[in-house]
């Protein structure tokens, strides 16, 4: 988030639309063809439209802006535009400008992985931040103009910046919060039929266990049943590898 930030001061009249492509997602190609008719403000819920003439997938779209950043485009628009004229008159960055930006802002063109910061991260940067704040993946989808939801999950989420631990933060507690609520096993298993006593063994004693009625004597020979043959056409033998599993919940929705 700070280089962002850095990276939207150090381009001086460039910022707004190193602004507007990581708040928005809008491509590069997509925003050298804006013109002010495209930018709508002055309405509840500002936004951009996206004609499909410019569109990358030739589908129109109406991009929804953060209120702060309808109020930047507000700052940048001539008071006297005409609608057909271009938002950025000068165009968009070329890669030597935007290497030269990058530099200003502390930025390296190329991570330790072998990423490159390139114009396009603008759209990624957009697409990891709806993640990070909890977007739910179909309106990230959508925001993103993506027809298949993969991409969207995979190529255009960082995991590593996901927050996952807060994630887990917000699980419900599965046990009282006191001082005293220790897991002892005793407790959370209390005794039953199906449980066997201890049983001292003495030499030369005949024993008989006692499983609920009946009455078992370790000296005769148990019969196990011979375990079902598995069928040839099943994937694997673990239970998560079937399509269907009808596990309930352990907790009522509500």
């Amino acid at each position: 988030m700070h280089e962002l930030r850095r990276l939207i001061a150090a381009g001086g009249e460039r910022g707004i639309i190193y602004l507007i492509a990581a708040s928005t997602g809008i491509r590069r190609g997509e925003l050298r063809s804006l013109e002010w008719r495209d930018v709508v403000l002055d309405v509840a819920h500002p936004f951009i439209f996206v004609r499909k003439s410019i569109a990358k997938n030739h589908k129109e779209a109406r991009q929804p802006l953060p209120d702060y950043v309808a109020r930047e485009l507000r700052k940048a628009r001539p008071f006297d535009f005409g609608t057909t004229e271009r938002v950025f008159k000068r165009g968009i960055p070329d890669i030597d400008t935007f290497k030269r930006d990058l530099a200003a802002a502390g930025i390296s063109y190329v991570d330790s992985e072998g990423r490159f910061a390139d114009f396009h991260a603008l759209r990624m940067t957009y697409s990891t931040l709806l993640a990070m704040v909890g977007v739910a993946e179909r309106m990230r989808m959508e925001l993103n103009r993506h027809s298949d939801a993969r991409l969207t999950a995979h190529t255009y989420t960082d995991a590593s910046m996901l927050p996952l631990s807060a994630a887990v933060s917000m699980l419900p507690m599965l046990v009282d919060d006191g001082s005293d609520s220790h897991i002892h096993s005793q407790g959370l298993v209390p005794g039953s039929l199906k449980l066997s006593p201890i049983v001292p063994i003495e030499p030369g004693n005949v024993i008989l266990l006692t499983a609920r009625n009946e009455v078992v004597s370790p000296a005769e020979s148990a019969s196990v049943p011979e375990s079902p043959k598995a069928v040839e056409s099943a994937p694997c033998r673990n239970r998560t590898c079937n399509p269907v599993i009808k596990s309930h919940l352990l907790c009522q929705l509500s």
